[in-house]
């Protein structure tokens, strides 16, 4: 047998080995090790989780593109190809077109989400599940993507994320990635003539576990009013009002009396029930069931500045919480600035000495061909109820803005194709718009999901063969195993 290697050379020896039964089960048991391990991180973690490190992993695709040369040589060992082999070859083949097709619909397709609003600007961007952070050239006001999801590839104070910055001798150092992150007013010290007399009132009560904080800035038409969970209002005023308020269940009347010292009024449902005097340090019952107020701060010169938290997952009191990167700048010499939180959506200057970046974190969007806008967005409903029977959205496909398009319908289970043609629909080189989400109080905008996926043919032809490929084997071992029950059949005396 090694003499017969020998004499077959490398190459026969290495495609031998390619197509070997022994190297088919190592790399099938990975792969189902593999997606076992993904299918746990998606269900504790995120599904972006399992994507970034299993199946978008470079590795992963490696270990798929050596299991269809395994296939493929599996197959070509064979040849000359018999009767017998028809059902493992075709199996084997479609196989291979499968994870073809689902290669090719990773790499090139898109998912993403278009929304929509009737009479705003055409769209040609659709935003992904995925995030990524962005930086603005200081010195060309270029956008650039990083290409890196924090929250897929969580970074840690011992282990943060070092990303290099287009355009300049920057990095970016992302050392944090929190689910929930709090933005609150804080109100602070500020010289006199440069703010406005301000005041931080804390109240309490035995039905919640934590106490509503309220910093006010008198004159602050967004600052001077406090919104007390919809049900009433804390107004922090020059001189407090005489009339009693309407339309308001509950409000706290707040006024400088100076020396440290305010006036206050409660009301409830209309009444005045409770009015006095009180100073900083100093608590007084509100009237409102048991709820008390404390007089935290009183400030003459103050400005509200807002500061942002990690918050725990299960609380989010006290302010607008998002998801959030805190992050900072770093220069050749290792000098670091200070860090700074960084809200989904939103946009930062981040500074180093004399340099300054503008850093974004939000939705990785991706770009279309075309321009997409709504005309109209209907919810029929069914007779004599309010449940939705269909939703009925027209749009008009652009190549664009401010040119003349192609009109077309999107209906429940019943998307809309761009560019038409059917050989484009078959070779799933267009784009499919179907619905998505929709808003009960707004039906001016809705959202679509939009696919593409130029793999489906091949997981269509793959899905096929692997089916016709099993029935043929079933049949060729029928076929041989009734010749050989009439070959062993003792012929009658």
């Amino acid at each position: 047998m090694t003499e017969l290697r020998h004499r077959e050379g490398f190459f026969p020896q290495l495609a031998r080995a390619l197509g070997s039964l022994e190297l088919a089960m190592l790399l099938l048991g990975v792969l189902a090790v593999g997606c076992a391990v993904a299918t746990i991180a998606e269900s504790r973690f995120d599904t972006r989780v399992a994507q970034a490190w299993i199946y978008d992993a470079p590795w992963f695709h490696a270990w798929l593109l050596l299991l269809c040369m395994n296939l493929l040589f599996a197959t070509v060992s064979r040849w000359p190809w018999k009767k017998r082999h028809t059902g493992f070859v075709i199996t084997h083949f479609g196989i291979i077109f499968l994870l073809a097709g689902a290669w090719i619909g990773r790499a090139f397709g898109i998912e993403g989400f278009a929304e929509l609003r009737k009479g705003a600007p055409p769209i040609n961007r659709l935003a992904t599940s995925g995030m990524t952070v962005l930086a603005r050239s200081p010195n060309r006001g270029f956008l650039y993507s990083l290409e890196y999801d924090p929250a897929a590839r969580k970074p840690t104070a011992a282990r943060p994320r070092t990303l290099a910055l287009p355009d300049t001798n920057l990095r970016l150092v992302v050392e944090r990635y929190a689910e929930r992150v709090g933005v609150f007013a804080e109100m602070v010290a500020a010289p006199p003539g440069q703010g406005a007399p301000g005041l931080v009132v804390r109240l309490t009560s035995g039905m919640m576990h934590a106490p509503v904080e309220a910093h006010l800035i008198l004159g602050d038409p967004h600052a001077a009013v406090f919104d007390f969970f919809g049900m009433g209002a804390i107004e922090w005023q020059a001189k407090i009002a005489s009339a009693p308020p309407s339309g308001v269940p509950l409000l706290l009347r707040l006024a400088p009396l100076g020396r440290g010292k305010i006036a206050w009024q409660s009301w409830r449902g209309g009444k005045l029930v409770g009015k006095g005097v009180s100073a900083e340090g100093k608590t007084f019952a509100t009237g409102w069931a048991d709820w008390q107020a404390e007089i935290r701060q009183i400030l003459p010169s103050a400005r509200i500045e807002e500061r942002a938290q990690e918050m725990p997952n299960d609380e989010a009191h006290g302010g607008a919480a998002s998801a959030g990167i805190r992050a900072r700048l770093v220069d050749p010499s290792g000098k670091s600035g200070a860090p700074a939180w960084i809200l989904d959506g939103a946009w930062r200057s981040l500074s180093l000495g004399t340099n300054q970046v503008v850093i974004g974190f939000g939705m990785r969007t991706v770009s279309l061909p075309f321009w997409i806008g709504l005309e109209s967005f209907d919810v029929p409903r069914a007779e004599g109820t309010d449940r939705p029977e269909n939703f009925i959205s027209a749009v008009l496909f652009t190549d664009a803005p401010e040119q003349p398009g192609r009109a077309a319908r999107i209906e429940m289970n019943h998307p809309a194709e761009h560019p038409p043609g059917w050989w484009r629909s078959a070779l799933g080189l267009n784009y499919k718009f179907s619905q998505s989400t929709w808003d009960p109080a707004d039906l001016n905008r809705t959202t679509l999901q939009v696919l593409r996926d130029p793999g489906w043919p091949l997981k269509w032809i793959g899905s096929i063969l692997v089916v016709v490929g099993i029935f043929v084997v079933f049949a060729v071992r029928g076929q041989r195993a009734d010749v050989a029950v009439s070959q062993t059949r003792i012929p009658p005396s």
